[in-house]
């Protein structure tokens, strides 16, 4: 019961609500679902790409398919909505248990909904399928066919340290926004890797400067749920200058703004940076504000937590 407790109480407030107790049965039901390797996903995808093209001529428009999915256009989807329309007729998929056992279903939605929220929005959706089946995909990814060129976007404009960290702070409310509008938990320390895994497409756990600011735009300026499907495999420069065309990445920061803080970040100038290199700058740029203390000072500090730590745990030699 503890155990399932913590499960429940994540954030450690010692209160839960009754959503916080249905995630966390999800949560524990489908960590126990079938775990499937990238071919096994690949094979799934392969027969929907078939069914999608049989009934819908939709072979590879993922988008497509994820509207047929959405039946109550909420712009995502439950595990329950996608079983459905998978195994309903036209205007389902009509895919047989036979074809498409449940257990592959539900390893498929396993890694679908990786963060376990229990729904999948359009963009997740769009991301996760041309991850694993870029070869049916009717848009195929130009990383797939080529090695990527970093895009080099000059000199930074000039920022001081405050002003960087004024940027690095509203893009962080920003993000917390974006995650609570969604009504998606996530944990504060896990919010900005969440977001790197999903803007990073080529899933090497690293994302470009294009990589992010597009992200960005898309998903916390933009605040819409659906979206063409040119645009969200292409993102091309008529769709990034429609939605930046007031010069704002997101309300409060410009395009300047984030060059100057990604390149702060970026110092090895490898043009790609990895979650932990993003967070670690943004906590950097935060502590230098803090005060710097004394060594006399340090060690007064130091004096204080032991007596404290005497006091409240004991003279144990092995704390």
């Amino acid at each position: 019961l503890l155990a399932f407790w913590r499960e429940v109480d994540r954030d450690g407030t010692g209160e839960a609500l009754a959503e916080n107790f249905d995630n966390a049965v999800y949560r524990l039901q489908v960590d126990t679902w079938p775990e499937l390797d990238e071919q096994g996903i690949s094979k799934v995808i392969q027969i929907l790409n078939v069914a999608a093209e049989k009934w819908h001529r939709a072979a590879g428009n993922w988008y497509k398919v994820f509207l047929a999915c959405d039946e109550d256009g909420s712009g995502s989807m439950t595990y329950d909505e996608m079983l459905g329309v998978f195994r309903k007729g036209f205007p389902g998929l009509s895919i047989p248990p036979q074809k498409l056992p449940e257990q592959d279903l539900r390893g498929f939605w396993r890694a679908l909904d990786a963060h376990r929220s229990g729904r999948v929005e359009v963009y997740d959706f769009m991301i996760f399928m041309r991850k694993y089946g870029a070869q049916y995909s009717m848009h195929r990814s130009s990383r797939a066919r080529k090695s990527e060129v970093v895009e080099d976007f000059g000199h930074p404009a000039e920022r001081t340290d405050d002003e960087l960290r004024q940027t690095a702070q509203v893009l962080d409310e920003s993000l917390t926004a974006y995650w609570n509008r969604r009504g998606v938990h996530v944990r504060a320390q896990d919010k900005w890797q969440r977001f790197l895994d999903e803007a990073d497409l080529n899933r090497d756990g690293l994302v470009t400067f294009q990589d992010l600011e597009q992200a960005l735009i898309m998903r916390l300026k933009s605040g819409r749920k659906f979206i063409d499907d040119n645009a969200m495999f292409a993102f091309s420069g008529k769709v990034l200058a429609q939605f930046s065309a007031d010069g704002a990445v997101v309300n409060g920061v410009s395009h300047d703004d984030l060059y100057a803080l990604w390149c702060r970040i970026d110092a090895d100038q490898s043009g790609r940076v990895s979650y932990m290199e993003w967070t670690n700058g943004m906590y950097r740029l935060r502590i230098d504000t803090w005060p710097l203390l004394t060594e006399v000072q340090q060690g007064e500090v130091v004096d204080k937590i032991s007596e404290a730590a005497s006091k409240w745990i004991g003279n144990n030699t092995n704390r």
